[in-house]
Order: C-alpha cells, then structure tokens, then sequence
C-alpha cells in the first residue's frame, strides 16, 4: 500500500493437503534429481578429461570454443530476468537494491563461464572419440539442419499427441502450472526461453550424445547398446515435476534420448543439437505464444457497447 492505494499484490503458495509425508518425498526426490545433474556433469567433464589427457586422439578446439561460447552469451540473455526473480532478497537480507543487481550480474556470469567450461572440456573429449570411432560428427551440416529440424518437430507433434491422449482417458496429470496462463503471468519471457532452450540442448547433447555415446561405444564396440545407456541416464537425470505418474515422462525421455542416439550415430552432432534445440524451443515458447494470442484476438474482438 502506498497512501491508500494498491500499488502490488504479491502471491504465495499453500500447500493443502492431508498427505504431507508424500508431499514432503516429492521434494526430497525432486532435488536428488536436481543434484544428479550437476554430479552427472562434473563426472563427464572428468572422464573427459581422462580422455584427452589419456588416448591418443586429435581435438577440434574451434567448435569447443563456440559451443562454450554461446554457453556464456545466452546465459547473459536472462540477468534482468533473474535480477528480478531474487530482488525480494533485498528486503529478506536487508541488502540494497544496487547490491542485488551486483550479486545477480556476478552470478550469472559466474554460471555461464562455468557452464561453458563444462561444455568446452566434454565437447573436446567427445569430439575426438567421434573422429577416432569414424562417427559422422559435422559431415553434411545442411542435410543435418533440415533433418534436425523435423525430426525435433515430428518428434514434438508426436508427444503431445501421446500425452493428450493419455490425459484424455485419465492415465496422465499435468499440473496446471505448465499451463499457459500460470507461466505467462509468473514473469516467463521469451528470452528465457530461448535461454533454457540453448543451454539444455547444447549442454546435454554435448555430454549424452557426443561425449557418452562415443565413449559407451568404444568401450564396448555396440551401437545400440550405447544409445540405451546413454539414453537411461539422460533420463533419470531429469526432473519431472508436474506429471503424475512420474513413469511417463521418465518413459518419454528415455523414448526420445534413444531417437536422439540415433540421429547422432547415423547423421551428425549438428543433427541433435537442432532436434532438441527446436524441441525444446517450441515446447518452452508455446504456452506463451499461445496466451499472447488469445490476449491478441480477445483485444481485436469488437467491441459492443448497450444504450
């Protein structure tokens, strides 16, 4: 309130339920699996590592370095964003505003170079076991590109078929907070979108395709093999809050990591990078465009007016 008026009206979230144990599980399962990606990715870049410090294999370092690159830029998309999501901190810890605006600019960058590096190390690494194990790798990117794009598509029109399906018949529950509304109005922008999207797909393709792939392959000589493994731990490494039974999505990811694999193994890195890149994108974006539409429309709509 400033002088009478309503200036803001703030939100919190209660949790009614006589279940709290179960709601309590969820939690501690949700950020196990939150730790295992970071534990996974510290364990990639390692056993990158081991790979160039270990086998006599040639590096593309150009490629490395644009991947960590672009890493660090989109990254940098989001500061204002994410300034704005943690500026209650400034009243919580008595910090000032210009202090909040420093700490969130220093750590998203701290994030970025970070994030990058990881991707700049396992790149390295999988792209040497790539060129060592013959893989396709960069070969045709143009052909790559446009079967990236619509396998990511296809891939996406699929899914969503599934899923509406199972919804339909009362086998799924998606929370209503993936709805298009309750991101919208929770502060989700475009650029964060496109944020999550690059970094999701850069990163994880880097690590469960170029790099684990390449490595389950040369140790045991066996395509498929390779693609189920790797496929399983980019699976289990996800999050699925929000779907009930948890089962599903876990099902869905796996499902769509052994596609992934697949592009991977018989078209090229570029080939996945761009599946999931616009996977993800549309995935990530479509509630919003979505719910701008509709405002558009509804804005469009004539309006009557009664003498």
């Amino acid at each position: 309130m400033q002088s009478g008026v309503i200036t803001y009206i703030g939100t919190d979230t209660e949790i009614l339920t006589d279940q709290m144990n179960k709601v309590i599980r969820d939690e501690q399962v949700e950020s196990t699996f939150g730790i295992s990606g970071m534990l996974a990715s510290a364990a990639a870049m390692v056993v990158a590592i081991l790979v160039l410090v270990l086998m006599d294999v040639q590096t593309q370092i150009i490629l490395s370095l644009i991947l960590g690159l672009i890493i660090v830029l989109v990254q940098s998309l989001t500061v204002k964003e994410d300034i704005q999501l943690t500026i209650v901190n400034a009243y919580d810890a008595r910090m000032s505003v210009h202090t909040v605006k420093l700490l969130g600019i220093l750590s998203t960058m701290f994030a970025g170079l970070l994030t990058g590096f990881v991707v700049f190390i396992c790149s390295l690494g999988g792209g040497a076991l790539a060129n060592k194990l013959g893989l396709a790798f960069l070969d045709r990117i143009n052909e790559q590109i446009f079967i990236g794009l619509s396998g990511g598509l296809i891939s996406l029109g699929i899914t969503s078929f599934i899923f509406y399906l199972l919804e339909k018949i009362n086998r799924l529950r998606i929370s209503p907070e993936l709805s298009n509304r309750s991101m919208f109005l929770s502060g989700f922008t475009l650029r964060q979108g496109l944020n999550m999207s690059l970094q999701s797909s850069i990163g994880e393709e880097v690590i469960y395709r170029l790099l684990m792939i390449s490595l389950f392959l040369w140790l045991s000589n066996n395509t498929v093999l390779s693609i189920l493994l790797s496929s399983f731990l980019w699976a289990i490494m996800h999050q699925v809050t929000g779907y009930d039974p948890r089962w599903v999505r876990w099902a869905h990811l796996f499902t769509f990591g052994c596609f992934l694999g697949y592009l991977f193994v018989n078209y090229g890195f570029i080939c996945v990078l761009v599946a999931h890149f616009i996977h993800n994108l549309v995935l990530v974006c479509m509630p919003l465009w979505q719910f701008k539409f509709q405002r558009y429309i509804h804005t469009k709509k004539p309006q009557h007016t009664s003498l």
